[in-house]
């Protein structure tokens, strides 16, 4: 497969009018052009229905860090929250394996739902883990505190890791 370097980068803006290129981050954007969203949206099936190679698909999709892919999971989870819980509970777990810092958001969205207190609090332990940086500290307590009790020794974990991190980060190190 070729790609036409020169249109994409005029389809992302990196390509300036007189031929300079300005980058500003566009490479997973171009990564996610390249691969297409009917790609990018089997992929998340694929996890999702537990085909064989799903676990390799889910990694892929880790590794091209793609919000298109943290989209296309919360449609599945907005279309079958109520009727299918299973495949919703599902495709929470494929935004755990996501880790998108845009998957907070649709993970707060469902704390509290007994159905799926697992896959959220998995999402938000791995997004603290990978990118705790990119939340404001206190945001983060009050995200953990609308967690129920049962999940006390998980929740005391990740607000001691929260509070080191910016401590860590406070001191310059």
């Amino acid at each position: 497969m070729k790609t036409n370097w020169e249109d994409l980068s005029r389809k992302l803006g990196v390509l300036k009018a007189d031929g300079s290129e300005l980058y500003t981050g566009q490479s997973m954007q171009a990564i996610e052009t390249i691969l297409g969203d009917e790609w990018i949206e089997d992929t998340i099936d694929c996890f999702i229905e537990g085909r064989k190679g799903n676990d390799l698909a889910i990694k892929t999709i880790r590794r091209i860090q793609s919000n298109k892919a943290a989209q296309y999971a919360y449609k599945v989870i907005l279309k079958n929250k109520e009727t299918n819980t299973q495949k919703a509970s599902l495709a929470l777990w494929a935004m755990s394996d996501i880790r998108m810092p845009i998957c907070m958001k649709y993970a707060e969205e469902n704390i509290g739902d007994k159905n799926y207190e697992a896959p959220v609090l998995s999402i938000i332990r791995n997004l603290i883990f990978d990118s705790c940086l990119a939340f404001e500290q206190t945001r983060l307590h009050e995200i953990l505190n609308k967690f129920d009790s049962s999940y006390k020794e998980d929740l005391t974990t990740l607000k001691s890791f929260v509070n080191q991190e910016f401590k860590r980060y406070e001191n310059g190190n």
